[in-house]
């Protein structure tokens, strides 16, 4: 139990709930309620002042507008009543924030407008505006916040009709994206050679940050938000994970449980590394949030926000296409039935939800050894699709046969501790993954294989190898 939850109050009906402080009481009947301030923002005395005069009636409820003053009513204070009012919406704090930037950027011309003067004419014309076209997916995006404070202008009696009367197939078609890093295309593979091994075209001081957060979401599959934000309070190196807090969790709604996602060997090098550098990292961005997050921005005052520019890099010089930071999720979901066949646990893995009443009621937790084993089987498998291109074109990896030969010759250079040596491993350790990738891209490989073969001819084709038979 939380400390703000012992918290004992002198008026009645008052609790803490999601960090606020709250009031419920009954008026003639009906329930009441209605959120008192932040408790890291207020204090006790001045929430207990407060909820006083809501209960004796000296200070108006949000959400109850009087009909006097229902023509006064701004879009924007028809927002705040939303936001503010309990029980109509239970908006993350996340939410909220990406709710009150699309208010304020995108609908700002409706600010000042009582909300019973905005025509569905005024929405449409808004809606397909110039600047708009632009932008359809956050176009999208604010229209749909829109018809949510629009609703809860009915509800309040300003208006009687909802004015956002745009139909399914007069909206704009949200731009989405279904590419992902495929293993048996290869393009997993130059992806995360490119990212071990590859330089950017400029040198910028937040590189090692972003190719750091952009492996850590592929060894994971953690939701974009929840590792960019990431403390070091959330990093536990004596258990060996991580935490992820209830907002970024997308659980139901008041469910404050935390996840646990344990660290694969290559991560626990990966934290380690960057918490023994964060101070010098603090001085060389001359910022303070080094020392908070765990991966901050270039500028040292926040969080890193949402690398595009590094991925698409790293995508352009493997010659593949480009992705984006979702992608790299949905990749991971693509080759987890690859790592491990218990669909409970993949599922779990990646923070979906099992609708299955036997998950739900004896299986929904898993131990902690099973999920520590999947993360360092994702880890190994990541580090073992791993190519190297010869001077030839051919990639070394799994070589097929000709199509009468079922079998296969492994010929992977990487194991599953190149990665992992190659990023955060001594200067032997690199030189030890380094020399393999080298003595492949030579082609020595041919010549090796051919010696320990000598019944057998290989012959180059385009997709692997053809063996002649010398009878």
């Amino acid at each position: 139990m939380s400390d703000t939850a012992k918290i004992k109050f002198s008026v009645r009906g008052i609790y803490v709930q999601n960090g606020s402080y709250t009031l419920r009481w009954r008026k003639n009947g009906k329930r009441r309620a209605v959120k008192l301030g932040r408790v890291d923002t207020t204090s006790k005395s001045d929430a207990e002042k407060k909820a006083l005069e809501y209960r004796n009636g000296e200070r108006i409820l949000p959400g109850f507008v009087s009909r006097d003053n229902a023509q006064n009513i701004t879009l924007l204070g028809v927002f705040q009543e939303l936001r503010d009012t309990v029980g109509v919406v239970n908006w993350k704090n996340s939410t909220r924030e990406k709710n009150e930037e699309l208010i304020g950027k995108m609908l700002h011309e409706f600010h000042d407008r009582p909300v019973n003067k905005i025509t569905k004419y005024d929405i449409r014309q808004w809606y397909y505006s110039k600047r708009n076209q632009s932008r359809p997916t956050r176009t999208d995006n604010a229209y749909r916040v829109l018809h949510r404070v629009m609703k809860h202008a009915i509800r309040l009696d300003l208006i009687e009709q909802n004015p956002c009367m745009l139909g399914a197939d007069e909206r704009y078609k949200k731009r989405k994206r279904t590419s992902k890093l495929v293993h048996e295309t290869a393009s997993l593979g130059k992806f995360v050679v490119e990212l071990a091994m590859g330089a950017p075209k400029q040198t910028k001081k937040s590189y090692q940050t972003s190719r750091d957060v952009t492996l850590l979401w592929l060894l994971t599959g953690v939701r974009k938000t929840a590792l960019a934000s990431l403390k070091w309070e959330s990093v536990d190196f004596q258990n060996r994970w991580l935490v992820i807090e209830p907002e970024f969790n997308k659980k139901r709604k008041g469910d404050l449980t935390t996840d646990i996602i344990p660290m694969a060997r290559i991560v626990q090098r990966m934290m380690q590394s960057r918490y023994r550098n964060r101070e010098m990292l603090s001085k060389i961005l001359n910022g303070p949030s080094p020392l908070t997050y765990v991966f901050p921005d270039r500028y040292g005052r926040t969080h890193i926000k949402s690398p595009e520019k590094t991925i698409s890099g790293i995508c352009e010089r493997a010659d593949i296409p480009r992705v984006s930071i979702n992608d790299l999720r949905r990749t991971v979901a693509n080759f987890l039935p690859e790592v491990h066949d218990d669909y409970v646990l993949r599922q779990q893995f990646t923070g979906h939800k099992v609708s299955d009443v036997h998950v739900e009621h004896y299986a929904q937790g898993q131990s902690i050894k099973r999920r520590r084993t999947i993360a360092q089987d994702v880890a190994d498998f990541l580090s073992r699709c791993m190519y190297a291109e010869g001077a030839d074109g051919i990639l070394r990896g799994t070589v097929d046969l000709a199509a009468d030969n079922r079998t296969e010759v492994d010929e992977r250079w990487a194991d599953e501790n190149t990665l992992d040596w190659l990023l955060y491993g001594t200067d032997d350790e690199k030189e030890m993954a380094l020399e393999k990738f080298v003595w492949a891209a030579n082609g020595d490989a041919m010549s090796r294989a051919s010696d320990e073969a000598p019944l057998e001819e290989f012959d180059l084709v385009e997709n692997g190898y053809v063996i002649e038979d010398r009878r």
